[in-house]
């Protein structure tokens, strides 16, 4: 085997069926069971499997990252409020979002096919994002419909999913 340097990273699908009127707090529970059930198989590369099974790399829409950079309790994040970057570049899937996790906060990277979407709509998206993290934060117990009751909220999701 020849020297090799760089970072090599095996993409794991998560589905799970969202439920209404299931507490979140149990969508929480059964995500992170699927979740450990999926990882037991993350040394076989997914792009293996399809090839085995003679079935098609499943599309994925959005991709969905925790970047854990040491330790989880890093510095703190220094700049406080959303901002938008206005060097928009194409990702191979529809949306790539990048957290990572600071002792004050999330920092949220979102990334989008810009002939998809347009900068305002992943704009209100991230939006609704960060109001449903506090939601959730502050009301674990809610269904999981309500977090998206508001008309306003689900006319969002309808025109992101065109």
């Amino acid at each position: 085997m020849k020297n090799i340097i760089g970072m090599f990273v095996n993409t794991l699908i998560l589905s799970n069926r969202i439920k209404p009127v299931e507490p979140f707090t149990d969508f929480f529970n059964r995500l992170k069971e699927n979740t450990f059930k999926v990882l037991e198989y993350q040394a076989i590369p997914l792009e293996s499997i399809c090839g085995q099974l003679k079935i098609k790399y499943p599309e994925v829409f959005v991709f969905f990252n925790m970047v854990n950079i040491g330790s989880t309790q890093q510095e703190n994040l220094k700049n406080l409020d959303s901002y938008h970057t206005e060097k928009v570049q194409n990702t191979k899937f529809d949306i790539v979002c990048y957290l990572t996790d600071y002792k004050n906060g999330i920092e949220i990277n979102c990334h989008y096919y810009k002939n998809r979407f347009l900068p305002g709509t992943i704009e209100k998206l991230m939006e609704l994002y960060q109001e449903m993290l506090v939601s959730i934060s502050t009301e674990p117990t809610r269904e999981v419909g309500e977090y998206l009751s508001s008309g306003k909220k689900r006319k969002l999701i309808r025109s992101a999913n065109r």
